[in-house]
């Protein structure tokens, strides 16, 4: 089941609880208001993609992210093709450097099309942005890679 499918599931099962709780009497009103608001709150979490209660820019500045270690592998092979092996420190190493030179929209589609070999069309749909918004993300962040590729090639 699509993510879109359930919000919209949810939000159908909201509406039937409202209508419930006009007819309800006073002691059962209590019990349905609960989970109205339980249903909203896990609506706001599924369409935000984080916890509505927490600071939005707490979480933004986080940075956390919780690879497949198969996608750090690709990506790592992308970053250091001459010697890449796949470690647990090189797969720090590569998470470190997404996160230091990538903007963090830039680095979900990055994750996304590199790592897990996406089409642009599909993290469209995911990150709710055009496919050639995608397109651009994706090529703006490997003309940053790039550069910092040729940095490191120097050092």
């Amino acid at each position: 089941m699509s993510m879109r499918k359930l919000v919209y599931e949810y939000k159908q099962s909201i509406r039937k609880m409202r209508a419930a709780y006009e007819a309800a009497d006073p002691e059962d009103k209590k019990i349905i208001s609960g989970m109205i608001r339980d249903m909203e709150y896990a609506v706001k979490w599924m369409e935000s993609g984080r916890d509505p209660e927490r600071q939005h820019a707490d979480a933004d500045r986080s940075r956390v992210y919780y690879y497949d270690p198969s996608v750090l592998c690709e990506i790592g092979k992308t970053l250091y093709p001459e010697h890449w092996q796949h470690n647990p420190e090189n797969d720090e190493k590569v998470s470190n450097f997404l996160g230091e030179c990538l903007t963090k929209r830039e680095e979900d589609a990055y994750r996304l099309y590199i790592g897990e070999a996406m089409s642009m069309a599909r993290i469209g749909e995911l990150l709710h942005i055009a496919k050639t918004s995608v397109q651009n993300l994706v090529e703006r962040a490997m003309r940053k890679i790039n550069a910092e590729k040729k940095i490191i090639k120097k050092v």
